[in-house]
């Protein structure tokens, strides 16, 4: 399920002029150099025109999956003589935010302290009743269970307990 946003202009990145494909491929570019392959980058344009972006990709047969939040910024702006808050699809910002999310969980990779799929577990891939979704959805899906001790990995797919 990918997330929509909406930041103001003050958040860290909502200047960048980092194209977003830059930053996609910076971040194919990282996951290479970890033994990522069979890289793929689906686009979905939705109702409203904006896209949805999502990056699969495999490592040691693991199949993961990280969709790019729907980002949109919201600035102040003279519309016909009167200031008025916009709100404009910046994906770009996706981009960045991503590539840095990625480029640190893979830090932890490089220093040893984690192995790749500990460090991109949250976006292992599951088949999921509308299609692939990720383990982290699916652990917050359960949540109420986690909070009672009553998770059980039978609700994974393939799990048992």
């Amino acid at each position: 399920m990918h997330r929509t946003v909406t930041l103001t202009s003050k958040f860290h990145y909502a200047d960048t002029d980092v194209p977003l494909d830059k930053s996609l491929e910076k971040v194919k570019v990282l996951l290479r150099k970890h033994g990522c392959d069979d890289i793929l980058v689906r686009e979905r344009v939705r109702e409203d025109g904006a896209t949805e972006i999502t990056l699969m990709f495999k490592q040691g047969g693991v199949p993961y999956m990280i969709e790019f939040p729907v980002t949109y910024i919201e600035k102040l702006e003279m519309v016909n003589r009167f200031q008025k808050k916009v709100k404009r699809l910046k994906m770009e910002i996706a981009g960045r935010i991503v590539f840095h999310n990625v480029k640190a969980l893979l830090v932890d990779v490089d220093l040893g302290m984690l192995d790749f799929t500990q460090a991109m577990m949250r976006h292992i891939a599951l088949p999921g009743p509308s299609g692939m979704t990720t383990l982290e959805d699916k652990v917050m899906e359960s949540l109420d269970q986690v909070r009672q001790g009553r998770f059980d990995l039978k609700l994974l797919p393939g799990g048992t307990s």
